[in-house]
């Protein structure tokens, strides 16, 4: 069986070699290896990195583009390409050894969102980016933080278009129990399929969860824990999953004409 993260890793180090060569000698580069791919990459070093107990090489942790890393590299203070190069590939034929050797995949699964501009309440889109960009600096605490502040965002701007002028906050579960109502998504109302009242269940533990974690690691609080990597992606994720449905049912329950949309601008 093919090992996807191999797979990865093998081309982005190709890639990252090339577009590095190229980038010394004034060529283009760019088309060698996407931002995204290397980003790819670069999630997967630093969780092997935090497996094998091995620190992430500068030239990876301060890095979040292709550009950015091949700048590293090419400062004088760092090193010739000879020494650059031979650097990138142990490191990347470390990790695939490891891989091989241990039968071993990593997989970080990540959900797009697809939440519009024109539905925020203060930043919620950037929270959205900052989750993202958190993740990939390491900032896993962050990332938890602003999960759980893109969850409460929607929340808030879907009460205000449906036309709720007071919104008392004592916490982000208490904001999305008034959304289900709003958005008809009552787990007790009976005309609710089953299987939906499960979902919609589910994602009220998911957000209670979700609250907890962020009090618990999240960098507004003074924590007791560090959150890794793949509880950061877990967060993130959850928080995406949310506020898609919960976008994506305005949408629908405003087609169907059984919510009014007071405003569509603020």
């Amino acid at each position: 069986m093919n090992n996807q993260t191999i797979e990865i890793l093998s081309a982005v180090k190709t890639g990252l070699m090339d577009a590095y060569i190229r980038f010394i000698d004034e060529a283009v580069y760019w088309d060698i290896v996407s931002d995204e791919d290397y980003r790819t990459a670069r999630r997967i070093i630093r969780t092997l990195c935090e497996k094998v107990g091995m620190e992430v090489p500068n030239f990876v942790e301060e890095s979040l583009t292709v550009e950015e890393f091949c700048r590293y590299l090419s400062q004088e203070s760092y090193g010739g390409y000879g020494d650059n190069a031979l650097e990138i590939t142990a490191l990347f034929n470390k990790l695939i050894s490891y891989l091989d050797d241990n039968m071993y995949e990593v997989q970080i699964i990540k959900v797009e969102s697809d939440i519009p501009k024109e539905l925020k309440f203060d930043s919620i889109i950037d929270d959205l980016m900052n989750c993202e960009t958190r993740i990939d600096v390491g900032d896993y605490s962050g990332a938890i933080t602003s999960a759980r502040s893109m969850v409460e965002g929607v929340c808030k701007e879907i009460l205000i278009k449906c036309g709720v002028k007071e919104i008392s906050y004592n916490s982000v579960p208490s904001l999305f129990d008034k959304v289900r109502k709003v958005l008809n998504l009552d787990p007790s109302d009976e005309s609710l399929d089953k299987p939906l009242k499960q979902i919609i269940s589910g994602l009220n533990k998911t957000v209670g969860g979700l609250n907890e974690i962020r009090n618990k690691v999240g960098d507004g609080h003074a924590g007791r824990r560090r959150p890794t990597l793949h509880h950061a992606v877990l967060a993130v994720n959850a928080a995406k999953t949310i506020t898609n449905f919960l976008f994506h049912t305005l949408e629908y329950q405003k087609e169907k004409g059984t919510i009014a949309i007071v405003s569509e601008e603020r």
